[in-house]
């Protein structure tokens, strides 16, 4: 397919997804989840009766399962379902009083077929998003930034440069890069790369305990004050609790959160997004994710051998 036969077909499938419905999130929830305050760990979640009723009965329940954030210190009301822009009435004492805010929704960790272990090619990630309503990507490919540059040409959405990089400690991301970051440096020296490129430095799926890729522990506590944000919530974490610790981090040290499905297939992306304000440019993103809701849930262990049939397939390729 030619570039410019698929960009009319990617105008057509934008067409349709602003008419069909959004990427079905988990059944009738809203929540606020604290993001800024160190003082607050506690996520809240309204049912679907409290948020119809509009009770403020608050019950607790587990970010491994569902995770949901609006503006620290205010609170939202439930948006209008369709086409991957919802608009929130958010009462925020900080900017004098209620105020209507049109969300889109921004999966901020995805990987193409530029990852070892990635199967969607950019296309394919185009094509996807716009069906399941996103509005903008973070695209976030191991130790390269073709894939994101790739997908960048082909969208008619925002996409965030990104790049998942293997470091000796640990991986580290960097988002709004300018140029590719070199793998296998120590994490800090990482995270001063990045930054040396006005993008911003976060650390993955920070906790998880199935992943020897995870940044270790001790590392991540040395470099935090460094951080621009922590994931705290990714489709792929298996055990709920390694979510919530990331969470937990996150307001201890002042961070803004993240979070994204970790897609490596179609079957995965906009599993988990952040519904958050437009935005322009680095600055303006961490100032909107402040602002942000994490909406969805963590992925069935199965899809995990997506990413081992992919490196299988290139193992195969090579021999």
């Amino acid at each position: 397919m030619t570039h410019s036969v698929y960009q009319r077909a990617v105008s057509r499938r934008l067409g349709a997804a602003k008419a069909g419905p959004p990427w079905p999130g988990p059944p009738g929830s809203g929540a606020s989840l604290e993001c800024r305050s160190a003082s607050s760990v506690k996520l809240s979640v309204l049912s679907a009766s409290d948020v119809t009723s509009g009770s403020k009965q608050h019950h607790d329940r587990s970010v491994g399962e569902f995770a949901a954030g609006v503006v620290q210190g205010g609170r939202a009301w439930p948006a209008v379902k369709g086409g991957g822009l919802a608009s929130w009435a958010i009462d925020d004492p900080t900017r004098g009083g209620a105020r209507s805010v049109a969300m889109i929704k921004v999966d901020l960790h995805v990987h193409t077929s530029y990852s070892v272990d990635g199967i969607m090619s950019p296309q394919e990630v185009v094509e996807v998003s716009l069906r399941r309503g996103l509005g903008a990507l973070a695209i976030t490919d191991h130790n390269t930034v073709a894939g994101a540059q790739a997908v960048q040409q082909l969208a008619p959405f925002p996409v965030v440069i990104g790049e998942e990089i293997s470091t000796s400690d640990g991986e580290i991301v960097g988002l709004f890069l300018e140029n590719e970051v070199p793998k296998d440096l120590s994490a800090r020296e990482t995270v001063r790369l990045i930054q040396e490129q006005g993008a911003l430095a976060g650390v993955p799926h920070p906790f998880d305990r199935l992943r020897r890729e995870s940044l270790d522990t001790e590392v991540l506590e040395r470099l935090a004050d460094r951080l621009d944000f922590l994931e705290v919530f990714n489709a792929r974490v298996t055990l709920p609790e390694d979510n919530r610790r990331a969470r937990e981090s996150a307001l201890r040290h002042g961070l803004a959160c993240t979070a994204g499905s970790d897609a490596h297939s179609r079957f995965e992306l906009g599993r988990v997004y952040l519904e958050m304000p437009r935005f322009d440019g680095r600055e303006e993103f961490l100032e909107r994710l402040r602002e942000g809701r994490i909406v969805g849930r963590r992925s069935h262990f199965w899809v995990h051998f997506y990413s081992i049939y992919a490196r299988a397939l290139r193992n195969l390729h090579r021999g």
